[in-house]
């Protein structure tokens, strides 16, 4: 091989491992350098192909020549004209061989622009290293969610690493679909095998993650209270684990000790995988939790089966959830979960209302709770509350972007419609969203939501004594807490209507069309009052939506022997 072709693949070769070494360096950019180094490997693999077809040209011509001066010298054609043809051919050929020499000298010189280019791209990287530092702030928000995620479908796992049934054919994804692949814990309560002895309160939850324990909060509360209430251990089966049995159950217990005030001992507190229900057995008298519409279902088998009576089954209604599901088969399994003839305990009444409307059925008042804010911490925040400086507005903007109902797009749309009327300088808008993190938002004209992302409770307490204005949607019922604690820290606070549902429960909660232009004029009326104010003052707490929580789970329990 030529030199200059050897040289090419070093060339080449060495580049790579440059660009291998600076992804190692550009850590948080790792993507993208790579992105980097597969492009220069490009431009050198071309110029090398390059090379090598003029070096094949060339040589080919040179074997042509020698060709032609030997057939020459062969010949004696004494008037010459053959000799006059070879030298033709020669001089054509020579000719060739000054242009191919020329393109060669080219390609030798193009490392000088490889080497141009090299530099250029790790210019680039190095702006690249500046965005990555933003976008890792983000990665980190996001990483626990992340690491979630990657333990939360465990069925569809299995479902993707089993082999293909016999004589079915292989699936395109590994093997024919099952029902619970479909309907996650479809099949978790078909079998119950029950045996008499120490009777339980079983709260059946979709997934245990030791990093989300805070988001079953209520469901939590609600199986403690209950296994206080009846002297009973408590027993949590989850459809899905995140992390082994052993790991979640210690987590569990350390929560309940550090994050409830209820005497009960966390030694009393066990976890049940859903693959294990049909091996370990369960007392007759059980009470049992239901949390969501797929608890609710999965349960519902055991009820057909006649294991486990109706009658032994609070369900704990959160939300409409049928109204949360596209139309198809989830929603209409969810619609019939309200059919069951478990007991229901609703939070607040505009949900309790919209379930009668929705399903027929009447909700007892006596099953509706309320939520349960920390007043006092609220009205610390209103007390601590100071204007901000010169013409700015501060507003928060409650933001989850993964949870539908909260209408993030239509968030943002409104606050970029409400700022685009800010035509004089009297209002300078500083907006922050709080709830889940998201990459920051341009509105236009200079205006930028900024992420908070998710906040500790003593950030949150403490961020509502600097912000002015609030802003919390929700296209469902129930209030959402958002909409009362604002107020409540004296914060003039935007929502939307939802049919005839969510009305203003508490004084400096306003309300706005659920569009756009809705809650942008919303928005600006609610700044205009709000200019006036040199204090916040809290809204009465005074909130009736329903009993508080342990009331109305202890009139279920007392309505029956359990």
């Amino acid at each position: 091989m030529p030199t200059g072709t050897r040289v090419i693949p070093a060339l080449f070769i060495a580049a790579s491992a440059v660009a291998v070494i600076v992804t190692g360096i550009f850590e948080r950019t790792a993507i993208l350098a790579v992105a980097g180094s597969c492009t220069l490997g490009l431009v050198l693999v071309q110029g090398w192909r390059q090379n090598r077809s003029v070096m094949a040209r060339l040589a080919r011509m040179e074997r042509k020549a020698a060709a032609e001066r030997k057939a020459a010298a062969e010949r004696r054609n004494p008037d010459g004209s053959s000799a006059t043809a070879v030298d033709e051919t020669v001089s054509e050929i020579r000719s060739d061989l000054r242009r191919v020499r020329q393109d060669q000298l080219q390609i030798a010189g193009r490392p000088t622009t490889w080497q141009e280019q090299a530099s250029t791209m790790i210019s680039r990287l190095d702006r690249i290293q500046e965005q990555g530092d933003a976008a890792t702030t983000q990665v980190r928000a996001l990483s626990d969610s992340v690491n979630a995620l990657l333990g939360r479908p465990a069925e569809l796992r299995s479902f993707l690493d089993r082999p293909a049934p016999a004589g079915a054919g292989a699936h395109a994804s590994g093997g024919a679909l099952t029902l619970d692949t479909l309907v996650p814990g479809e099949h978790t309560f078909r079998t119950v095998v029950l045996q008499p002895g120490r009777a339980s309160v079983v709260l059946v939850v979709d997934e245990l993650d030791p990093h989300r324990f805070d988001d079953l909060g209520t469901a939590l509360a609600t199986g403690l209270a209950a296994a206080e209430k009846l002297q009973r251990p408590l027993r949590v089966v989850a459809l899905r684990l995140a992390r082994p049995r052993d790991e979640v159950t210690g987590h569990l217990r350390t929560w309940v000790t550090e994050n409830t005030a209820s005497k009960f001992q966390a030694g009393d507190v066990s976890v049940t995988p859903g693959d294990a229900v049909a091996e370990e057995p369960f007392d007759p008298t059980d009470a049992w939790i239901v949390t969501s519409w797929r608890t609710a279902h999965a349960l519902s088998a055991a009820c057909h089966n006649e294991t486990v009576s109706p009658e032994q089954v609070i369900y704990l209604i959160q939300d409409y959830e049928p109204g949360l599901l596209g139309w198809g088969s989830d929603h209409a399994l969810a619609v019939e979960t309200h059919r069951q003839g478990f007991h229901s305990l609703v939070n607040t009444r505009p949900l309790a209302e919209a379930l009668t409307k929705q399903t027929g059925t009447p909700i007892d008042a006596d099953h509706i709770f309320g939520p349960t804010l920390d007043t006092p911490r609220l009205q610390d925040a209103a007390r601590a509350w100071k204007p901000g400086q010169g013409n700015e507005v501060r507003v928060l903007f409650e933001s989850r972007p993964s949870q539908a109902r909260t209408m993030f797009s239509l968030g943002i749309a409104a606050l970029q419609r409400w700022v685009g009327t800010l035509e004089d300088s009297s209002v300078q808008p500083v907006i922050y969203s709080a709830g889940e993190p998201h990459t920051p938002v341009d509105l236009g004209g200079g205006h930028v939501v900024e992420p908070l992302g998710h906040l500790s409770l003593d950030n949150y307490y403490d961020l509502l004594s600097r912000v002015d204005i609030g802003l919390g949607l929700m296209h469902s019922p129930q209030p959402g807490r958002f909409a009362l604690e604002l107020p409540m820290a004296g914060i003039p606070t935007v929502s939307n209507t939802f049919e005839s549902f969510r009305t203003a429960w508490v004084d400096g909660l306003y309300l706005g069309a659920a569009t756009p232009s809705g809650i942008a004029t919303a928005l600006g009326e609610t700044v205009r009052r709000s200019r006036t104010l040199a204090a916040h003052t809290p809204a009465s707490a005074d909130v009736d939506l329903g009993r508080p929580l342990e009331e109305a789970l202890h009139s279920i329990l007392g309505k029956r022997s359990w």
